[in-house]
């Protein structure tokens, strides 16, 4: 086929014809004189035809003509994507040529085009148009390769277009069809090839179809398509600058995806070189499993703030998030932090100190983590997917729970410690494990103290009295429930609580009292000057208390007279009666087993 457009190549033509059919031994032919045609078409693109794609049909004639070879020029409205049957029917002439070519602004290069295929009274040509242009058709004379015979004569060309090909969305992502989450959305793939060479440049690339799409951090999108006449597709993610999220490699027609940002990305949808002839139609619908949306802040600054005893919906998605929640804690108290899993087959729990630093983590093994608070602050529980399954994302339902019967609620130091009262039960805990708590209280010298503690969730606790320097008077060690303890002088002292070093766990609860046994109370002075004057014939009550004591009495004694002293023994088991001058000399003295002494004072 050829293309006469200028007198050049029209000569260069009517020479070759000539000697063609000179070489079949028809010169007579080649000497006869040309006849201009008659023409009902423009031999040039700038004079074709214009025709419908609307289907009916157009006559042509194909008569001898003095550029050599009759051609007819159509010309049409192309659309990408679209697939053009072109037929001509022929009429009285025995054959033609049939051929698609681009516009004439792009010269006479014609590789756009395909050449006719012959059925029987027909030349046919299926085309798929790669750009939105006019493009022209071309029916030429055919002639007689043996005689040299140029076939002259009558035809029809019909056209019809297959529009459900038509390229409906963007092949470039700034005019990208945007999705609506749930709808489905018609597509072809056309056009397509899978030959390397012919899918860019003027003649237009092969099909993509951009769709754009707001997703969420962790949400899992499926990508679901319907094959209409296409029997393949490649279904790609991609980010807005291009790079690959993921992508079914062009097998099977559906795609899930777990959102790592979230950004606006991009659905490409294009044809495979796993099938022969991806060219053809399809519906693609994105669903989106907002289950897995991503609530919860990566970071301490945001984390979300913890409601004791309720639910709080999450998830872990995707599969490298950390999700964080923020408490503030009460030392001592143990909070129980509980995971239902939804999705989730399991998930890793750890605490996590206020600025950085891991307290205690379950090793993404079981659905719960009981972590008993050191001080008071703020911690963090951050949750994350588990090593120990394959794939850790899902959903799931956090609770934390506070046992505040473990609080701290008395001071580990004598400064603050908490006033206890005679004979009433005070409550407190030993939590955490190093806690100590104090009870201050004021102790007369000589009473009897008796410290008492009843067990609650302890197994069992140490009692001890200390100094305000938090120096220890006395300690039961451990042992039993009780200590008695007698007070060496007046003053403030403390009860001290703490843990046992017998017992491996002694976090727990326990009351304490205190008792003063005040009959002891050391009612008289241990020095001359601040003697307790008596009375003759009078009782005059006391008690030896603290061990060690000295209780001074004093009396006017007269020169010759005689003076019994008796005492009268309560709970001690024995008393020493002295008697002593005012310069401290000892004058008379018992043996410390009589309870009675006589001594008649001597002269001045």
């Amino acid at each position: 086929m050829r293309n006469p457009a200028t007198p050049l190549t029209a000569a260069l033509t009517i020479f070759l014809v000539a000697i063609f059919i000179s070489a079949a031994g028809l010169l007579q032919l080649a000497s006869a004189p040309l006849v201009q045609a008659d023409d009902d078409h423009g031999d040039y693109r700038n004079e074709a035809t214009p025709i419908s794609t609307a289907g009916g049909q157009v006559s042509g004639n194909i008569d001898a003509s003095n550029t050599g070879i009759d051609v007819d020029y159509f010309s049409f409205q192309a659309q990408r994507g679209v697939r053009y049957t072109f037929i001509v029917d022929l009429g009285t002439v025995e054959s033609a040529n049939l051929q698609v070519v681009n516009s004439i602004n792009r010269g006479i290069d014609s590789s756009a085009g395909q050449f006719a295929y012959e059925r029987t009274g027909q030349r046919l040509v299926d085309w798929i148009a790669r750009t939105d242009e006019t493009y022209f058709l071309e029916v030429s004379a055919d002639w007689d390769h043996l005689s040299g015979q140029v076939f002259l004569g009558t035809y029809s060309l019909r056209i019809s277009a297959d529009t459900s090909l038509l390229d409906r969305h963007s092949d470039s992502p700034s005019t990208a069809t945007s999705m609506a989450f749930g709808n489905q959305y018609q597509g072809a793939i056309s056009p397509w090839t899978n030959q390397p060479g012919i899918d860019a440049g003027v003649h237009g690339g092969d099909d993509e179809d951009y769709f754009s799409f707001l997703a969420s951090r962790g949400v899992k999108y499926t990508f679901n398509a319907e094959l209409g006449t296409a029997i393949g597709l490649n279904i790609t993610v991609l980010t807005l600058v291009g790079e690959l999220q993921t992508s079914n490699d062009g097998v099977g027609i559906s795609l899930d995806w777990v959102a790592p940002s979230t950004l606006r990305y991009y659905l490409v949808v294009s044809g495979t070189s796993r099938v022969r002839e991806p060219v053809g139609t399809y519906a693609i619908k994105v669903t989106a499993n907002t289950s897995l949306v991503d609530r919860h802040s990566e970071q301490r600054e945001e984390a979300t703030a913890v409601s004791f005893g309720n639910a709080h919906q999450g998830a872990i998605s995707p599969a490298d998030d950390l999700d964080f929640f923020s408490f503030q804690t009460k030392r001592g108290v143990m909070y129980r932090i509980g995971i239902e899993p939804g999705t989730a087959e399991a998930v890793e729990i750890a605490v996590h100190k206020p600025v950085v630093g891991t307290e205690a983590s379950n090793g993404g093994i079981g659905t719960g983590l009981d972590w008993l608070a050191p001080t008071d602050g703020i911690y963090y529980i951050v949750l994350s997917a588990s090593s120990q399954v394959r794939n850790g994302a899902g959903s799931y339902t956090l609770r934390v729970d506070a046992d505040n019967s473990l609080m701290d609620r008395h001071s580990g130091t004598p400064d603050d410690a908490t006033g206890i009262n005679f004979g009433t039960a005070v409550a407190g805990a030993i939590s955490p494990a190093d806690d100590q708590d104090f009870f201050g209280f004021l102790a007369r010298r000589g009473v009897s103290y008796t410290v008492e503690s009843a067990l609650g969730s302890a197994v069992a606790v140490e009692l001890a009295i200390a100094r305000p320097d938090s120096s220890i008077e006395a300690s039961n060690g451990g042992l039993g429930t009780t200590l008695e303890w007698v007070a060496p002088d007046d003053g403030n002292y403390f009860v001290a609580v703490s843990a046992p070093s017998q017992v491996a766990n002694p976090i727990g609860t326990y009351t304490v009292k205190l008792e003063g046994d005040n009959t002891l109370l050391d009612r008289h002075g241990e020095t001359r000057n601040d003697a307790t004057p008596v009375n003759f014939g009078n009782a005059t009550a006391g008690a030896v208390s603290p061990p060690g004591d000295l209780d001074y009495f004093s009396f006017s004694a007269e020169r010759g007279v005689k003076y019994g002293i008796r005492a009268e023994l309560g709970s001690v088991k024995g008393v020493s009666i002295v008697v002593a001058n005012p310069d401290g000399a000892v004058v008379a003295a018992s043996d410390g087993i009589a309870k009675y002494l006589e001594w008649i004072a001597p002269d001045p």
